[in-house]
């Protein structure tokens, strides 16, 4: 059900969705600027767990879309919210390994294996996993979410920003299957300046329906 505390709270988690997007893109253009994709030591850390932060906060994000998704257009919200549950739970196993079972192996001397748990390095089972989350379901979270807008210009700007995002996102999977890793970046354009882009039109769209909700509420009385 839509309702005021609704679109209040989904255009906060917009912008907190949208200021760990520019940490998480900050963190990458550090990381290149000092000739390191992906970033290492601290900054890798410092990545790991602004992702792992960021994962929960697009879940709530998603559900307060689907709350203010109109009724007729909400199986299209709800599938990709499910979506976007695999997304989290996938990606946060990668991410929470990254922050302990990795540093704290290489502090013990343990390195047989390890190989096969890094977060980056290919191959990796936790890379695929990472990338089966944002670049596979993120994809298709986003593509199914698409057909839910489309009305104005706001609604338009966020399909074609979905349509984009989904499109670009299933570059990370080709790069894994295709094992040509610079195709990642063509995805890293949807899982950073993409998904911020997203996370603003989505800030201004609950923005926007509030002040519409409250305009209808004045007149009515």
């Amino acid at each position: 059900m839509k309702t005021q505390s609704t679109l209040r709270i989904g255009y906060w988690l917009s912008l907190l969705s949208l200021f760990l997007g520019l940490a998480y893109f900050g963190i990458v253009i550090a990381g290149l600027a000092s000739g390191h994709f992906p970033p290492i030591g601290w900054l890798q850390a410092l990545l790991n767990a602004v992702i792992l932060i960021s994962l929960p906060v697009l879940v709530l994000l998603w559900v307060f879309v689907h709350q203010a998704t109109p009724v007729e257009k909400q199986a299209f919200s709800l599938g990709s919210l499910l979506l976007m549950v695999i997304l989290a739970t996938v990606s946060s196993i990668n991410r929470y390994n990254a922050l302990t079972v990795v540093p704290q192996a290489a502090a013990m001397g343990v390195s047989e294996g390890l190989e096969w748990f890094l977060p980056y390095g290919w191959p990796s089972v936790m890379a695929a996993m990472e990338v089966l989350g944002f670049g596979f379901y993120y994809s298709l979270a986003c593509l199914c979410m698409a057909p839910a807008f489309g009305g104005n210009k706001l609604e338009k700007a966020i399909f074609w920003t979905l349509i984009a995002d989904g499109g670009l996102s299933f570059f990370g999977v080709l790069s894994q299957v295709l094992n040509s890793i610079p195709l990642t970046l063509l995805a890293v354009l949807a899982w950073g300046p993409g998904t911020i882009l997203l996370t603003v039109l989505w800030a201004l769209w609950f923005k926007k329906q509030q002040t519409t909700s409250s305009t209808r509420g004045q007149t009515s009385l």
